[in-house]
């Protein structure tokens, strides 16, 4: 089972730069995460997420794997088209490297 910090977590959903509620929503309902929700403003949805992401590190994805490498393949297929994830999200990157972790050649 993949291990990540507190920390990581913390730069995940960072990474995805959420900037509307309708975002989040559509993150929570893809990853059937809506009991994640606070129903709050922007910042404690986040932070949402993210505690339960940390108390739930072993929960299993819609696609059958880890949800914690689900959402990162996620993010690395959508926000990583045109350059390296170390360019568009350098401290998740760094983190991850940090828990033994690499993205090579866009592949978690």
């Amino acid at each position: 089972m993949p291990q990540f910090s507190r920390n990581a977590f913390v730069e995940l959903v960072d990474a995805f730069t959420f900037s509307s509620h309708a975002e989040i929503e559509t993150f929570l309902i893809r990853f059937e995460m809506e009991e994640a929700d606070n129903r709050s403003s922007l910042d404690p949805r986040k932070i949402g997420i993210i505690k339960y992401l940390i108390d739930h590190p072993d929960k299993t994805g819609p696609l059958g794997a880890n949800i914690v490498v689900e959402i990162i393949e996620y993010l690395i297929e959508m926000r990583c088209r045109y350059q390296e994830p170390e360019e568009v999200f350098p401290r998740f990157v760094r983190f991850l490297k940090c828990n033994g972790y690499v993205i090579e050649n866009g592949k978690f």
